[in-house]
């Protein structure tokens, strides 16, 4: 459990990165509450193969045709339809805010086919100018640590330019897609939480997009697995995926099997900002797709979980909320561009 005086927004039971930090008792300012940690090492049933979701309206034949151009610029087209948000009662680890399910009608869109990298965030400081400013909470001598000199080039471990960027915040992110929307002429922008979550099922109603066991991860994900345990100091306490991929914190993008529609990473690796204002509950949410927004708004809301993520913290529908300046080293993003 958190360590006492943390400011939490509810009382059910803690989800996500908080495993990290009821390890630790290191608290994190805005954190989202997350589910206590089961036994690790715990096998659960085999993969079931995904389930296929509900036909969808086929997409205008102008977004069919802009489909490889966008490929081109490393976005994938994704086509209008409607889709079951949240999960069931049913889920195994599932939490309290992922309901109630709800059918959402989400309008074309593009999405990034990778998370941003390393590479392009520094393009973007260079060109721009921009600066982030503050420091990166990073995993340091078996907790949580905020760290003045930590930041998204010094994220607490090595990267490649093909890693995708962390210590990444709310501000950073869509400071970044307005930069990309000046530099070309688009309309770049972070997902709204309903694209993103139709985006990363891709018609499946499956817990994950490869099916319901956590342990077929190290296929599709780069997640908290059998490598931290050798490789991270403390990782012998985590509870993780029993499968080995031999990577103990980010990868390079697309270094593990795609979702159906083409996307990369977006489960594990780094978490990834969208739009939305965090709600406790889907009750109200917009049905069109829409990022919910709310005044004043001083949480938002991440999805997809990271490199640190336990079993029960790498699902579609598991939602993370932060205050919109934090910045950890587990935290990324992807941008999505509107289609006219």
């Amino acid at each position: 459990m958190l360590e006492a005086g943390v400011q939490t927004r509810r009382t059910a039971p803690l989800h996500c990165l908080a495993l990290m930090l009821a390890l630790a008792a290191t608290p994190l300012p805005g954190a989202g509450e997350a589910a206590e940690p089961g036994a690790a090492g715990t096998a659960p049933p085999a993969a079931a193969p995904p389930a296929a979701a509900p036909p969808t309206a086929a997409p205008p034949a102008r977004a069919v045709g802009d489909a490889a151009a966008l490929e081109r610029e490393g976005l994938v087209l994704i086509r209008g339809g409607s889709f079951r948000m949240g999960s069931s009662g049913s889920e195994a680890a599932r939490n309290d805010d992922e309901g109630p399910v709800h059918t959402v009608r989400v309008h074309a869109f593009a999405l990034g086919k990778y998370p941003v990298t390393r590479a392009e965030f520094a393009a973007f400081v260079t060109a721009s100018g921009y600066q982030p400013e503050g420091a990166c909470w990073v995993w340091q001598e078996q907790r949580f640590t905020r760290l003045d000199n930590a930041d998204w080039r010094n994220p607490g471990f090595e990267q490649t330019d093909r890693d995708p960027a962390v210590c990444i915040s709310w501000t950073d992110a869509n400071a970044y897609a307005s930069w990309l929307s000046r530099k070309s002429g688009e309309s770049f922008r972070l997902p709204s939480e309903a694209e993103w979550e139709y985006a990363a099922r891709a018609g499946t109603t499956t817990a994950r997009f490869w099916g319901d066991s956590p342990d077929a991860a190290c296929t599709y994900a780069d997640v908290a697995d059998l490598s931290v345990r050798r490789n991270i100091a403390g990782g012998e306490r985590w509870t993780v995926h029993n499968c080995d991929d031999g990577k103990a914190y980010t990868a390079p993008v697309g270094s593990y099997r795609p979702n159906p529609w083409g996307l990369y990473d977006m489960l594990g690796n780094a978490w990834e900002w969208v739009e939305d204002c965090y709600h406790s509950d889907y009750v109200e949410a917009p049905l069109d797709g829409s990022a919910w927004l709310s005044s004043p708004c001083s949480q938002r809301v991440l999805r997809g979980g990271s490199w640190a993520g336990y079993p029960g913290a790498v699902r579609s529908a598991l939602r993370l909320w932060f205050g919109p300046d934090i910045r950890i080293n587990v935290i990324g993003f992807r941008v999505a561009r509107s289609l006219p």
